[in-house]
């Protein structure tokens, strides 16, 4: 990434950013989340590469906020570039990182809910780290069978999508 073109970079990430986009694009909740997330994101790695010494970071980073459009800015893409700008080439790594940010953000939630206890939540991380561990490293499924089609999802997403409405947009 970091040895791209600025034009080569732009346009891998906005195939990469169609891509995804194609796959959610059947719930409007999920693309937004996935679209506010990233943005939100991308404006936290320009504050943190602004006060590191990797200028080509900024600079990237800068050019890809520059270049997003209405609904663009996934943050599965996103999160790939920052991971990579931030040294993290492996996308192993990237996706053990994301695994387990994402299990210690719903733990946090739950503590603060009281659905669970501060120390349960200890063994609740670790198990969730060796899962994150054991489906990184599980490498036979494909991003067609990750987002495969599911019928009775499929029904249910409208219903997800009026609840989402009537929760967020009121």
């Amino acid at each position: 990434l970091a040895k791209l073109s600025d034009d080569e970079f732009l346009c891998k990430y906005h195939e990469l950013e169609q891509t995804l986009n194609s796959y959610l694009r059947t719930s409007s909740l999920t693309c937004e989340a996935s679209v506010d997330n990233g943005l939100g994101l991308l404006r936290v790695a320009i504050a943190w590469s602004k006060n590191s010494e990797n200028t080509n970071a900024t600079r990237k980073l800068k050019i890809l906020r520059d270049s997003l459009g209405q609904n663009q800015g996934h943050l599965a893409p996103i999160w790939g570039i920052v991971t990579e700008l931030m040294g993290i080439t492996s996308p192993e790594e990237a996706g053990r990182l994301w695994g387990y940010t994402l299990a210690r953000d719903m733990v946090s939630a739950a503590v603060r809910l009281n659905a669970i206890g501060p120390l349960a939540s200890l063994s609740i991380l670790e198990k969730a780290q060796e899962t994150v561990y054991y489906c990184v490293d599980k490498d036979d499924a494909s991003i067609k069978e990750v987002g495969s089609c599911a019928p009775v999802l499929d029904t249910i997403i409208p219903c997800h999508d009026l609840l989402g409405v009537r929760l967020f947009r009121t």
